[in-house]
């Protein structure tokens, strides 16, 4: 955890890592509880099925008629990952952006009296910290490397001093506004699924300048899915005991028969018309569920279950 390897190393290098390499070391806060809580790194399975039925008739003066009949069902495996602070679902509420807001101002405020010399010399320990993992070696092994670079230069580290120093009280109330706003969630993380798509579907044209019935043009067949994209994410908020889903309907490509000259073509259709549909909360931790959504003329649902390992 991000918390514990800013414990490894001493106050100075988490400082370096924040300020200047947030791709190297984001300043997240985890409530107390994270780790005793977690389930990092437990695996399962979630399958999907989609179903989406339903007839639409257009509003206009010509009333073209198309029906759905289409179903997937695919296989996402998840990772539990790590106790969050924030929602990758919802996001951060207005009392954790207004936190983030007061830290990243009481951070500021303290670099900005750091001589242009020192800010250079960080750039270059930071440098210095990213080729070095970049060779293999540990962060626990970099991060000594570079504190002992940055020791041997006592100008550095008075700098360095006297930013943890000024605006102390200013950078505290931040810390204590960031800690007071956590949330606790524990997120399932999915890359990739497989499965397959079906869909029969029509749609007949309304020309009254045509003599006799339209005819009817099907959109048919079955496609396999397989891709590394996320189409699941799911979230358990720890705090209130309850769980979303965040679920990317998959697409396929399907036969579309010839019609008025032209020639057979591929229609590309995903498996019900929403994208995404986050569904829930839903009581307890992550299970097996449904979720259904009525539409005029028809309806799309989502039915999932849930195993362990």
């Amino acid at each position: 955890m991000i918390e514990e390897r800013m414990k490894s190393v001493t106050r100075p290098v988490v400082c370096l890592l924040v300020f200047f390499s947030a791709s190297e070391c984001v300043p997240v806060l985890f409530p107390a509880h994270a780790q005793e809580r977690g389930i990092a790194g437990e695996v399962g399975k979630l399958t999907l099925t989609f179903r989406y039925k339903g007839e639409a008739v257009s509003r206009g003066e010509f009333k073209d008629r198309t029906t759905y009949d289409q179903t997937a069902t695919i296989v996402c495996p998840v990772t539990a990952g790590d106790i969050a602070s924030t929602s990758s679902i919802l996001g951060p509420t207005e009392e954790q952006e207004r936190a983030n807001a007061q830290l990243g101002a009481a951070a500021k405020k303290q670099i900005d009296g750091i001589s242009p010399k020192a800010i250079s010399e960080m750039k270059s320990l930071d440098k210095q910290m990213k080729e070095c993992k970049a060779s293999g070696k540990s962060a626990q092994v970099c991060g000594m490397q570079v504190m002992m670079a940055m020791q041997s230069n006592p100008n550095l580290m008075a700098e360095m001093g006297a930013m943890g120093s000024r605006g102390k009280d200013a950078r505290e109330a931040a810390d204590k506004a960031v800690a007071d706003a956590a949330d606790s969630y524990q997120p399932w993380y999915n890359e990739g699924c497989t499965g397959t798509m079906t869909v029969n579907n029509t749609s007949q044209l309304d020309d009254p300048t045509i003599a006799g019935p339209e005819p009817i043009i099907r959109t048919t067949g079955t496609d396999k899915i397989n891709t590394r994209d996320t189409l699941v994410t799911v979230e358990t908020d720890l705090k209130r005991k309850q769980t979303r889903y965040m679920i990317i309907a998959p697409e396929g490509s399907f036969h579309r028969d010839a019609s008025y000259g032209e020639k057979p073509t591929r229609q590309t259709l995903m498996a019900i018309p929403a994208n995404p549909v986050v569904a829930g909360p839903y009581p307890g931790p992550i299970q097996s569920g449904s979720y259904e959504k009525k539409l005029s003329g028809g309806s799309y649902s989502v039915e999932w279950s849930f195993v362990r390992g």
